[in-house]
């Protein structure tokens, strides 16, 4: 693995271009080289696998359900003095029934809890995010003027022009000693994160898994200069904002309004609080919010 560290390394150190080509290009050239070096594993086939054998309790089962099909039969075509032997004989095959189905069910919840618990302790963060609602989608049939006056309603800030005071009783908050670190990641906060994910982890827009950075520390530290530089000059690759795609509905709606977040708080009282507690924030986000409406 160290040859192939120093290898891919040397092939990204000789690329040609901006950072941010550089940065489209890098999961390509490392997935390719990766082919070539090691090969390709063959998907899954979906062929079903064959359902296991029964076991004896089932096969059991299965017998005395028929054996008890077979008594109704010949109960209904049974004389008056043979019905009394064969409602016996069902009452045996009944009770039989409900013991060998009883420890059936204690079989397969006891199988059910192992198998909720290995979910969790595989993927904790999967199993807890299955167990909320999934998310409903429809068609909006309000009409439009309606959904204006709604929107109109809910953003509207009455007080937005009155001006508010911080009240006398409250203390002098002193401004902060240490400022908010907003420089690019330092390298050893890179690579701190890159160790403690999880090698299961979902890759990254580029497809490359953390399993190769664990491994290829060169190669990691040739990423984090890549994004040092595009974090300096506030740009992004193209191949990072082309992987976030709407799923498709019959009409998607997202609302992004900072404003309607706050609800009713006045906004010159969110800012002079802002202020008061030494708060950097842009005034461009709250002032300006924007709603946008998709139809797909």
């Amino acid at each position: 693995m160290e040859t192939f560290n120093h290898d891919l390394a040397k092939i990204l150190e000789q690329q040609v271009g901006t950072a941010e080509k550089k940065l489209e290009r890098i999961g390509n050239i490392i997935y390719h080289y990766g082919e070539e070096r090691f090969g390709v594993n063959a998907r899954r086939s979906n062929k079903a696998t064959p359902a296991p054998d029964k076991s004896r309790r089932q096969q059991e089962i299965e017998r005395l359900v028929r054996e008890r099909r077979q008594l109704r039969k010949q109960w209904k075509e049974a004389s008056d003095a043979d019905r009394e032997g064969l409602m016996l004989l069902q009452g045996d095959i009944k009770f039989r029934l409900a013991t060998l189905r009883r420890a059936e069910n204690l079989r397969k919840l006891r199988k059910k809890k192992e198998h909720t618990r290995t979910r969790f302790y595989k993927n904790p963060f999967k199993f807890v995010k299955d167990l909320f609602a999934k998310e409903k989608s429809g068609t909006l049939k309000t009409p439009k003027r309606e959904l204006e006056e709604h929107l109109g309603k809910v953003h509207h800030d009455a007080k937005r022009h009155k001006q508010l005071v911080i009240p006398y009783d409250i203390p002098p908050i002193q401004p902060p000693e240490f400022h908010l670190e907003m420089g690019p990641p330092k390298w050893k906060e890179v690579e701190n994160t890159v160790q403690q994910a999880r090698s299961a982890s979902a890759p990254g827009p580029n497809g490359v898994p953390y399993k190769l950075y664990k491994n290829a520390p060169d190669v990691l530290r040739y990423l984090w200069r890549l994004m040092k530089v595009v974090w300096q000059k506030g740009i992004m690759a193209k191949s990072w904002r082309s992987k976030q795609q709407r799923r498709t509905r019959d009409i998607h709606v997202t609302f992004l309004d900072l404003a309607n977040a706050f609800g009713s708080v006045p906004h010159n009282l969110l800012w002079d609080s802002f202020n008061f507690f030494h708060v950097e924030m842009s005034e461009s986000l709250l002032r300006r919010p924007a709603t946008v409406l998709h139809n797909s």
